[in-house]
């Protein structure tokens, strides 16, 4: 058998499976219901075929079109009153969310300090503002002081507000924080492998950054400011 999401649906509504078609145990179930049928069919890649039609053409996910269906008969789905209720499809657990921080630190000639991830983390090679996750129970500016070394020689500290952003795995609840670098020395932040950088608006357009990262530096000067 041929198990793809059309089939899937046609035979969780043909016996009413109160199991969740993403399990593989479920899949089992049904490749084994379906097997000794295909192999009785006079042309077992036809039948095999039909359904996943019957599945594309006549029970469709959202609107079965239960007269037109020649198992309708047969069909527990359809017995029920309600086959839009199969298949059966467990919630997803929302994703955890990381509560981090970022350090927007902008010289007088609009440059701005940008960090590399190393190649081995979560968005490897990337840029990104200097910051990192919070400790469990650790305030915004307390994770700013023990992330971001730069910060004992910033002046005018202000924080600009939170930006989310949903990554696959999890949800980034960032706070964003800005301070004026004191003068265009690089003394403390140029390292020899490279890590660290000082980018002007131009430069960002073409630095590959994330999108939690621009979407703070927004924050610095909102579209409605200019």
């Amino acid at each position: 058998a041929v198990i793809d999401g059309n089939v899937l649906r046609v035979v969780a509504r043909r016996l009413a499976l109160d199991a969740d078609v993403a399990l593989p145990a479920t899949r089992r179930a049904i490749a084994e219901w379906l097997a000794p049928r295909i192999a009785a069919a006079a042309s077992p890649g036809d039948f095999n075929q039909a359904i996943m039609e019957l599945g594309e053409t006549v029970c469709l996910p959202a609107s079965a079109d239960c007269a037109h269906c020649p198992w309708r008969r047969r069909c527990d789905a359809h017995a029920f009153g309600d086959p839009e209720r199969w298949p059966v499809r467990a919630a997803k657990a929302a994703p955890p969310e990381r509560r981090a921080v970022a350090l927007v630190l902008r010289r007088p000639d609009g440059r701005v300090l940008l960090v590399r991830r190393a190649g081995e983390r979560f968005l490897g090679e990337m840029w990104e503002l200097p910051g990192g996750f919070l400790d469990e129970g650790e305030s915004p500016r307390r994770g700013l002081v023990r992330t971001v070394p730069q910060l004992a020689q910033a002046r005018r500290l202000r924080h600009l507000g939170a930006v989310r952003h949903a990554y696959s795995h999890f949800r980034l609840a960032l706070d964003v924080f800005a301070a004026d670098a004191p003068d265009a020395d690089d003394s403390g932040t140029a390292t020899p492998d490279g890590r660290l950088r000082w980018a002007s608006p131009e430069d960002l357009a073409d630095i590959p950054l994330s999108k939690a990262p621009r979407l703070a530096l927004a924050l610095l000067d909102p579209p409605d400011s200019k």
